[in-house]
């Protein structure tokens, strides 16, 4: 998720951030491809205005 820390998005997700970084790299067998799709943002949440290059 753009704009949070790796230990945000995993306490989010309600999991270790070694289990997410896991998750992440795509280093975690059995993990079924909905899982690894990206989720949508939580309602009321905005995307972070970030620096364009």
């Amino acid at each position: 998720m753009p704009g949070l820390r790796r230990r945000e998005v995993a306490a989010l997700g309600d999991m270790s951030v070694e289990y997410y970084a896991e998750l992440e790299r795509g280093n975690l067998p059995g993990v079924s491809p909905a899982v690894m799709e990206p989720s949508p943002a939580p309602s009321g949440w905005t995307t972070p205005n970030l620096p364009t290059c």
